[in-house]
């Protein structure tokens, strides 16, 4: 009985462990995406369905996603050839912390 009980143990646990990695795989993914796509290429669609209610806009104090992408937005008005590439990313529980390559020219 023990020896049951220690193997549906460690099942559960291999269990929960795949499924925070595929979780943190797909937060990873969400936050490429968002970096890349959303603040990269202007597209701010990515915005209303990637960036967290969680946000705040340290400037303006906005909250979720009108906040981001008011961010988004002043970035692009004064720089239009704004380049993002995603440099490096890790993932522990739903926090995701990424580094981003930023190249511009400042127009105002």
């Amino acid at each position: 009985m023990l020896f049951r009980s220690m193997l549906v143990r460690g099942a559960l646990s291999q269990a929960r462990a795949r499924a925070e990695r595929s979780w943190s795989e797909g937060d990873l993914a969400s936050a490429c995406r968002l970096y890349e796509e959303g603040l990269g290429a202007g597209d701010f669609s990515v915005v209303d369905e990637l960036a967290s209610g969680d946000f705040r806009d340290p400037k303006s104090g906005a909250r979720g996603r009108p906040g981001m992408e008011r961010v988004f937005a002043d970035l692009w008005a004064s720089y239009p050839d704004l380049s993002v590439s995603v440099e490096g990313q890790e993932a522990e529980g739903d926090v995701v912390r990424t580094r981003l390559a930023i190249s511009r020219t400042d127009r105002g």
